[in-house]
């Protein structure tokens, strides 16, 4: 993903905020997916999307820990890619 980041950097001039919103939101739909089809598919294990997502709804403890692990990865990402772009540039 880096490798990635860096030729879109070198490449295109983008801001790292812009930057970081669509690789969130890319991620967001790509792993929306991924659990849409894994839900479908038989496997040995398979995950239980409506089931987790209502324990996370109804679990205030999981709900805050998931939403800070979110919080963590922003920033994450930011400076992440802040330096990929000063390295780049």
């Amino acid at each position: 993903m880096f490798i990635y980041e860096e030729k879109i950097l070198k490449k295109y001039d983008v801001r790292v905020e812009n930057a970081v919103f669509w690789e969130g939101i890319w991620g967001v739909l790509i792993s929306g997916i991924a659990l849409a089809l894994f839900s479908v598919i038989e496997t040995p294990i398979q995950p239980k999307v409506v089931e987790s997502c209502i324990l996370i709804c109804t679990n205030y403890k999981l709900l805050i820990a998931v939403l800070l692990t979110a919080l963590c990865i922003g920033p994450f990402n930011y400076f992440g890619i802040s330096l990929t772009k000063d390295g780049s540039a």
